[in-house]
């Protein structure tokens, strides 16, 4: 019997979806039982847009990465994913978003997968997330 090889793009994605919602509270950028949205909403408009979102990783990125490399190891990639549900896979998301297997995460591989992210927490593909659409994220890693 042939064995069936599950993707681990869709744990990746989830993990850094995760470790974005959750991991914006290292940053003060959420705080716990406040949601993401009124501290990632840059502009306080009610929503928070793609690139606000992608700033907030960015900003995510710069606070685990404790010795200031421009690239994450698998303990720093790990403190971005403390707390959430994928915490106990973060080997398997470290290595599928090491793309390039040099045994660690850089800048180029973590802005990789969060447009991916974004869309799908985007529920209604208008660009924007919305009180609703946080909500429902955060609800779903609960």
């Amino acid at each position: 019997m042939r064995e069936v090889k599950r993707s681990t793009r869709p744990m990746a994605l989830a993990g850094l979806t995760a470790a974005l919602l959750s991991g914006l509270s290292l940053l003060g950028v959420a705080q716990p039982g406040a949601g993401l949205l009124p501290k990632a909403d840059a502009n306080n408009d009610g929503s928070v847009s793609r690139d606000e979102f992608l700033e907030a990783r960015r900003q995510l990125f710069t606070v685990v990465d404790a010795d200031a490399s421009k690239s994450l190891s698998e303990d720093e990639f790990g403190r971005a994913m403390e707390g959430t549900p994928m915490s106990r896979f973060v080997d398997r998301v470290f290595r599928r978003t090491d793309t390039n297997k040099n045994g660690s995460v850089e800048t180029t591989e973590w802005d990789a997968l969060p447009t991916r992210a974004f869309d799908r927490l985007d529920k209604d593909r208008n660009g924007i997330l919305d009180a609703k659409e946080i909500e429902a994220a955060a609800a779903a890693r609960r």
